[in-house]
C-alpha cells in the first residue's frame, strides 16, 4: 500500500505549490494558486445552471448536446490538469511518457442527476490492489484485445466493476489522456451522461466501495486542500479534494480539474 502521510497544511506549502505550477506550465503569473482558489470560490457562490436539476429530459438532452459539442473542441488539457498535480509530477513538456509502448487503459466519468444535483460516480480500490490501493478512482481498466478502442474499454470495465451497462451513445467525449507513472498506464478518460443508477453491483475483487459525489462540492474552496505528504518515500506537495471525509488526489483529481473547466465552458459562467 502506498505510504501517504499529511505533514503540513500551511501557507508555506501553498507558496511552494504555486511556484511549481508556474515553472511546470511556463506561466508568468505570480498568483496561479490564488486565482484558482478564487475561481473555485466563484463556482460555489453562484447558482450555476448546470448544477441545477433540469425540469425535463429535453433539458437534460440540451445539456448533453452542449457538453458533446464542447468536447469536440480543443480541450483545456494540461493547463487545467496540472492545477491538481502533485509537485513530484513533472509537467507534460518534461514528461511525455516513455518512448516504448506501454499499457493502455480507459476510464469512465459517469454524470447523472439525483436529488436535484449533478453527481459523479467514483470507486474506492480495494486493499492491496497495487500502487493505487484504497485510492478513490473512476471505473475503468486495461484495454483488452477484444476492445475496439479505449472507449469500449471504459464501458466494458464499468459494466464489469460496478454493474452499469452504458450505451456508447451516452458518451459525450474524451478528456485529455494522462500517463500514470506508478502503474505505467496511458489512461484515456471518457465522460458520459446517464440516468441515475438504481443500484450498483460492485465486483469485490476490483471495487471496495462505490461512491457518489455532487459535482458542486468539487467547486467549493473549503473542499480544496494543499498539504505536504510522504508519497512512496518522498516528501511532496499534494493539492487534492477532501469531500465527505474522502480524499481525491493524483490522476483522478487531475481529470476532475479538466472536467470542471469544460463544464464551465458549457455555461457555468464564473464572472
Amino acid at each position: 500500500m502506498v505510504s501517504v502521510d499529511p505533514l503540513i497544511h500551511s501557507s508555506k506549502a501553498s507558496v511552494k505549490y504555486k511556484n511549481s505550477i508556474c515553472r511546470r506550465l511556463n506561466c508568468q503569473c505570480e498568483n496561479c494558486l490564488r486565482c484558482y482558489l478564487f475561481a473555485l470560490h466563484q463556482l460555489a457562490v453562484f447558482n450555476l445552471l448546470l448544477f441545477a436539476m433540469p425540469n425535463s429530459p429535453g433539458e437534460q438532452q440540451k445539456i448533453f448536446d452542449r457538453l458533446r459539442r464542447r468536447m469536440l473542441e480543443p480541450l483545456p488539457g494540461a493547463k487545467a490538469q496540472y492545477r491538481l498535480a502533485p509537485s513530484h509530477r513533472p509537467g507534460p513538456e518534461m514528461n511525455p511518457g516513455p518512448s516504448a509502448p506501454v499499457k493502455q487503459a480507459g476510464v469512465l466519468l459517469p454524470l447523472f442527476y439525483r436529488a436535484g444535483a449533478l453527481r459523479i460516480c467514483m470507486i474506492r480500490r480495494p486493499e492491496e490492489s497495487g500502487p493505487h490501493s484504497r485510492q478513490i478512482a473512476f471505473p475503468g481498466g486495461r484495454r483488452e484485445d477484444s476492445d475496439a478502442d479505449l472507449q469500449a474499454t471504459a464501458l466494458r470495465e464499468t459494466t464489469e466493476e460496478i454493474g452499469l451497462a452504458i450505451p456508447p451513445d451516452n458518451v459525450a467525449g474524451a478528456l485529455s489522456s494522462l500517463y500514470v507513472a506508478p502503474s505505467q498506464f496511458y489512461v484515456e478518460p471518457f465522460v458520459a451522461l446517464i440516468l441515475a443508477p438504481d443500484q450498483y453491483r460492485a465486483d469485490e475483487e476490483e471495487v471496495a466501495e462505490v461512491l457518489e459525489f455532487q459535482l458542486q462540492d468539487f467547486a467549493k474552496s473549503e473542499n480544496f486542500r494543499i498539504e505536504e505528504w510522504i508519497v512512496r518515500g518522498f516528501r511532496t506537495t499534494v493539492p487534492h479534494f477532501r469531500i465527505d471525509g474522502e480524499t481525491i488526489w493524483g490522476a483522478s483529481a487531475m481529470m476532475l480539474a479538466e472536467l470542471l473547466e469544460i463544464l464551465k465552458d458549457c455555461g457555468l459562467k464564473l464572472f
